[in-house]
């Protein structure tokens, strides 16, 4: 399964860095910071640790059995209730003994990680959903729009969507797809305008070689994780893409399309990202050429904030031509507030730890990328 490789990707990759679950936009309280301590490939398994201490045992075949779950489902809700209108809940699947141990609770838990780690790889989206005509509000995970196969697209039902969230009319689309539209209503923005490309711009699909390059700097791993979600969206749409650290990039000539991030730290972009735009300015000028800026100042879509994020971005497109450039919000994790600014906070509004990343914005906006290959 195409989607299982890419979770073991990201979960090797992230192995040994604090991940912030994605839970935290449902403000429900449940989410923590955790990390993978250690993944074994060949045995499908790893072992998470939350910031508290707690250890989870996940397995691969238990995350295909959720993934199976997504696809065949218009959403699937994270909290069990008893309403009959929810299509399937996470804790409809069953886990080996190795996760589960005796505890319900415990169950439960196993089964939220693994579905941090489809949404964190880019698989999936959180988001709240509304039943149809109880119109019952629920936290639910769905497989990010876009084709997953014939087999799932057959489902068909006399069922469409308007802007409300409101199911009305009739559709040629699948029941999973009409309802995926639905989902997240409440926490979808406007994606960000795309400048228009030129003319000699121009690219052709991946069929060898990656001609399509997705270079960070980081300062905690969040911008890290935005790119290999980028990453992600051109893997599913059958495009090759390399992921790589501004400080390891050597020659951009083989690629046509670079995609560019740094978040802002102190006011400032990373300055290993202005560095690789001068250094490699020449050829990047020859390229199509993106740029996201991701943080915690951008978490709230605060227009004056979004002009600070606009002027720094003129920092990079006064060396190159830029085809579009995406604003997200950062991550804030506790451990990376400093003592001064926790004891102002006590006095006036200060930094709130969290992860303020709109993961459905970052996707639509990384889709829109493919137009300039």
């Amino acid at each position: 399964m195409i989607k299982t490789d890419i979770l073991l990707d990201f979960i090797e990759l992230n192995t040994g860095k604090p991940l912030s679950s994605p839970r935290a936009l449902f403000k429900t309280g449940d989410d923590k910071l955790f990390g993978i301590t250690e993944s074994c490939r060949d045995r499908g398994s790893a072992t998470l640790r939350t910031e508290e201490g707690e250890e989870f045992g996940l397995s691969l075949h238990t995350a295909e059995q959720l993934i199976e779950l997504l696809l065949t489902n218009p959403v699937v809700a994270l909290d069990a209730t008893d309403d009959e209108e929810i299509p399937a809940y996470i804790e409809n699947l069953t886990i080996n003994e190795t996760e589960q141990g005796s505890d319900s609770e415990n169950i439960k838990n196993t089964l939220l990680y693994i579905s941090d780690l489809i949404v964190l790889s880019g698989i999936a989206s959180y988001g709240w959903a509304k039943t149809p005509k109880g119109g019952n509000k629920f936290r639910a995970i769905a497989i990010r729009r876009k084709k997953v196969g014939d087999n799932y697209n057959n489902h068909n039902h006399d069922n469409n969507n308007d802007k409300s969230g409101k199911i009305t009319g009739e559709s040629s689309k699948s029941y999973r797809e009409t309802e995926a539209e639905r989902f997240l209503t409440e926490n979808k923005r406007d994606p960000v305008k795309k400048n228009p490309i030129s003319q000699d711009k121009t690219g052709t699909k991946d069929t060898g070689e990656s001609t399509i390059l997705i270079t960070y700097a980081t300062k905690h791993g969040s911008t890290a994780d935005i790119a290999w979600t980028i990453r992600n969206s051109f893997f599913d749409a059958g495009y090759k893409a390399d992921v790589k650290k501004v400080q390891d990039v050597e020659d951009i000539r083989q690629y046509s399309l670079i995609v560019m991030g740094t978040p802002i730290y102190e006011g400032k972009l990373m300055p290993e990202a202005e560095e690789f735009v001068k250094l490699h300015r020449n050829y990047l000028n020859k390229k199509n050429a993106a740029l996201f800026i991701t943080g915690y100042s951008l978490r709230n879509n605060d227009y004056k904030e979004r002009e600070k994020a606009e002027k720094l971005a003129e920092k990079i497109s006064q060396h190159i031509d830029l085809v579009t450039t995406g604003y997200f919000g950062g991550k804030l994790d506790a451990g990376n507030i400093t003592i001064t600014e926790k004891i102002s906070s006590l006095f006036r509004e200060g930094r709130i730890p969290g992860d303020y990343r709109d993961w459905h914005l970052i996707g639509e906006w990384a889709d829109g990328l493919r137009t300039y290959i």
